[in-house]
């Protein structure tokens, strides 16, 4: 589980930051195009309901004032 999330954060970082090409990626990390495709989708994803959780926390303590 831990090299899964290693690797998901090295494609998004590489790839949204960096701004590396998906075969470039796949080169550095010697991983299939594919791989790389789905590892940054559910990356992104996990980002996406990290947001979500602080933006309910924001909007829950907002309410509280």
């Amino acid at each position: 589980m831990k090299k899964k999330k290693k690797k998901q954060k090295a494609v998004i970082h590489l790839k949204d930051v960096e701004e590396y090409e998906v075969s470039e990626i796949s080169e550095m990390l010697e991983m299939e195009e594919n791989a790389v495709r789905v590892n940054l989708m559910r990356a992104r994803q996990k980002v996406k309901e990290q947001i979500q959780k602080l933006m309910d926390f924001e909007n829950r303590m907002i309410e509280n004032l």
